[in-house]
């Protein structure tokens, strides 16, 4: 899982890196909506204040294609977050804090939901 989220990290670093410092919050929040929300026509909204970016998903898409499908390789609800969930959320948090940026995530268990904000420290 280790080598995963450290992947996920490096791609997005990659992507933040072509911009200038002030804009990480926004470039990581907006590779977060694109990847997470449009990809998977997910309901999501996005709070860009002075200080902070903010990615509120209601339904994510990625984490439901692949529970739809997750019994016939074994796996229950719980199992699909704790793989996918956290390789994805890991990722972006490892990047945050390379980038020198406050990370607040969360997830709600009883849903397909994501809050994540991004704020310049």
């Amino acid at each position: 899982m280790k080598s995963l989220i450290e992947k996920a990290s490096e791609i997005n670093m990659r992507e933040a890196n072509l911009f200038s410092k002030n804009k990480y919050s926004e470039v990581l929040g907006d590779s977060l909506a694109k990847h997470m929300g449009e990809a998977f026509d997910s309901k999501f909204s996005i709070e860009d204040n002075k200080d902070s970016y903010r990615v509120k998903l209601e339904e994510c898409g990625c984490i439901a294609c692949i529970q739809k499908d997750s019994e016939e390789f074994g796996l229950n609800d719980a199992t699909c977050r704790a793989i996918f969930c956290t390789a994805c959320l890991g990722g972006y948090r490892m990047s945050a804090e390379k980038l020198e940026l406050k990370f607040e995530g969360s997830l709600t268990p009883q849903r397909v939901q994501h809050d994540i904000q991004l704020t310049q420290r």
